[in-house]
């Protein structure tokens, strides 16, 4: 066999092997990420968590209204300028974390989660459990010292598998100032018709005071069962904890599922790039006898080409 030969079957052997290696390389590649991802495969049939029953946004606070209010406060000072001496500023505030999270283990971390509330001295104000064993579900109200709120999410952050967080804070300033400026204007108007009551009048116009009283007095009462919110009693940040049961299912076909799903990717791709880089050969070649019938291309370059 003469040396030309010999090289030329050298060459064929580099790039079958070339070849051969790029093709195991996509398919260990694949394999690995189908184990670790579960990629091709049946949701229903993975080994890991069980898909849920709704979308994620399901699993939210925001279908678990709550009518109570938690409002906190700050005090904000604003340094004496030239023109204006120092002012501490009063801020009413709610906060409000909602937070999703399953669990593989429910008993376990719902035990976590009530150890936590009581480390942080937090107040559960409404709680709700539902479900049976392996679909139970907990839903919580908690009420947090403001100073320990960041803290307490952080902690329970840790509790399960998280998949939402979303902190809210909305300034309360303005609407605790207006209804204090609205339940005064309504006692000075109550205090104004009772003062009328002594004066003599017509049984109609007593009748007629008599109820303008006591709407004002109902309005009174409704302002000032809305100020209970802001009370010290209630200086308190809120979260809202879902926290739903997952269940583990082994998937004793899953591999065999990843290796086939992983050899049709691998030949997919590979088919793809071969015919890739057979018209762009093609296309170099054809470019090269145009180029030798020009006579643009020195014959070097052409033997180095064709060679």
């Amino acid at each position: 066999m003469s040396e030309k030969k010999k090289a030329f079957y050298r060459k064929v052997r580099v790039t079958i092997l070339v070849f051969v290696g790029i093709f195991v390389v996509l398919f260990v590649f694949h394999v690995i990420l189908g184990m670790v991802s579960d990629i091709d495969a049946p949701v229903s049939q993975q080994f890991g968590v069980t898909p849920p029953r709704g979308p994620v946004q399901q699993m939210s606070m925001d279908s678990y209204s709550v009518s109570m209010k938690n409002i906190a406060t700050t005090k904000i000072v604003r340094d004496s300028t030239l023109h204006a001496p120092q002012v501490s500023i009063e801020q009413k505030y709610e906060k409000i974390a909602d937070m999703s999270a399953t669990s593989s283990d429910f008993d376990k971390d719902e035990e976590k989660i009530r150890n936590i509330v009581g480390e942080f001295n937090a107040l559960i104000q409404l709680e709700n459990k539902s479900g049976l064993e392996p679909s139970r579900s907990l839903r919580m109200t908690i009420g947090v010292l403001p100073d320990l709120f960041e803290d307490f999410v952080d902690t329970v952050s840790g509790v399960g598998h998280l998949v939402l967080l979303n902190i809210e804070k909305i300034d309360k300033t303005s609407e605790y100032l207006e209804i204090n400026a609205k339940l005064k204007s309504l006692e000075s108007l109550r205090d104004s018709l009772v003062q009328l009551k002594r004066r003599p009048g017509s049984i109609e116009e007593m009748i007629s005071l008599e109820n303008r009283i006591f709407e004002v007095e109902r309005q009174i009462q409704e302002f000032k069962g809305a100020l209970t919110d802001f009370s010290p009693e209630r200086e308190f940040c809120t979260v809202r904890l879902s926290l739903r049961e997952t269940v583990i299912v082994k998937d004793p076909g899953k591999f065999l599922r990843v290796i086939k799903a992983s050899l049709v990717w691998a030949l997919r791709i590979f088919g793809i790039a071969m015919v890739i880089a057979f018209f762009v050969l093609l296309s170099a070649l054809i470019v090269v006898k145009i180029l030798e019938k020009l006579k643009w291309i020195p014959v070097v370059i052409k033997d180095k080409i064709e060679g």
